[in-house]
């Protein structure tokens, strides 16, 4: 999973926040970045397979055609404490009306 991203987006102007993967469309982390700050997003969490850690939904299938959305909804992301083996993290969470209550970890060193 060398190239497996996943960014957390917000756009101010349409207030929508997003969870974004991408398994193979990209071939480095920054290009999503900058393919989502030209759509008008502001970047909020970025990371790869090895920094961020699932907690309630899991990664996309490889696909070098298509980004996988994880979660949307309206407003900015919500900053949770998730407690994983005894350990708290600060995680991100987007309860949309479709992709309900989705829960990640960007940064399991954190």
């Amino acid at each position: 999973m060398s190239n497996y991203f996943r960014v957390t987006i917000y756009h101010p102007q349409e207030n929508i926040c997003a969870i974004i993967d991408s398994h193979g469309y990209f071939e480095k982390l920054w290009e999503l970045s900058s393919f989502m700050i030209k759509l008008g997003f502001e970047v909020l969490e970025v990371g790869n397979a090895e920094r961020f850690l699932d907690v309630n939904f899991d990664k996309a299938e490889q696909s070098n055609k298509t980004l996988f959305l994880q979660a949307c909804a309206k407003g900015k992301p919500e900053y949770i404490c998730q407690t994983i083996n005894g350990r708290e993290h600060k995680a991100v969470r987007i309860d949309g009306e479709t992709l309900k209550d989705r829960i990640y970890i960007p940064n399991k060193e954190q």
